[in-house]
């Protein structure tokens, strides 16, 4: 199943996979998924556009999250690592 299959209908918790792989792994696809969202949304911001939506601002937000969802595949990771060495 494909991230976006997975999660295009807001799933409940209890039928996705938790395991720390599979979180890190989802988290690193929803990165993915949202870095070229980045770009359209720079692309608009050097548009002449009448529109009130601060593209620049919402672009700077959605680079945190994709920072954050990789952070928290790296935390991910780091957990399935210790867990191996046990």
């Amino acid at each position: 199943m494909t991230f976006t299959t997975k999660y295009q209908n807001w799933p409940e918790a209890s039928v996705v996979d938790l395991s720390d792989i599979a979180l890190e792994g989802d988290a690193l696809d929803a990165a993915s998924v949202l870095t070229p969202v980045v770009g359209f949304l720079r692309l608009l911001e050097g548009l002449d556009l009448d529109t009130s939506r601060d593209w620049r601002a919402t672009a700077d937000e959605l680079e945190n999250v994709i920072n954050d969802l990789r952070d928290l595949a790296a935390d991910m990771l780091a957990r399935q690592q210790q867990e191996e060495l046990r």
